[in-house]
């Protein structure tokens, strides 16, 4: 009878061991440069080159900075903890993800994402909606429909678009 009230205790101290390791891991390599520690995202424009800075526990090595498909690869500098992440112009406007991997001699480690708001370097002059597509009067369609901005015409709000793509005054 014994042993049966033992199982539970050590399915409880396997499941803590598991999940001390996970909470070690991500404190071993953090990206410090963009940071989403307050609650603003940091707005990037496109064209512009940026540095990525991370920290590192000096058990991690091979440290590389990895981002949504849609981004470029970042490019090591001299110092292997800093980064340079060349946004594309012409980039969908939206809120993208960049995080870094390194490994120790008992695997890999990944840092906590962190995410940037990719927006235009220039505003609309005109604006033309349809559903989610947005004209601009330089001649290029792009999507809109994860960009953060707000547009105004004549001095007359048009609305703020939110995370769900709807528009309000």
């Amino acid at each position: 009878m014994t042993s049966w009230k033992i199982i539970p205790f050590y399915a409880v101290m396997v499941l803590f061991v598991f999940f001390a390791i996970q909470v070690s891991a991500q404190t071993l390599l953090q990206i410090t440069s963009p940071s989403n520690s307050s609650s603003a995202i940091p707005v990037y424009r496109e064209g512009q080159t940026y540095t990525v800075t991370l920290s590192a526990d000096p058990s991690v090595s091979n440290i590389s900075v990895i981002s949504d498909w849609h981004l470029p690869d970042a490019q090591p500098t001299g110092n292997p903890l800093q980064f340079t992440l060349t946004l594309p112009t012409n980039i969908t406007p939206g809120i993208y993800n960049i995080g870094a991997i390194g490994f120790t001699s008992s695997g890999d480690v990944e840092a906590v994402p962190s995410q940037i708001d990719v927006e235009r370097q220039d505003a609309p002059l005109t604006l033309t909606v349809s559903p989610s597509i947005m004209t601009f009067s330089v001649g290029d369609t792009r999507s809109a429909s994860k960009s953060s901005h707000s547009f105004t015409q004549n001095a007359n709000e048009w609305g703020t678009r939110h995370r769900a793509g709807l528009v309000t005054e």
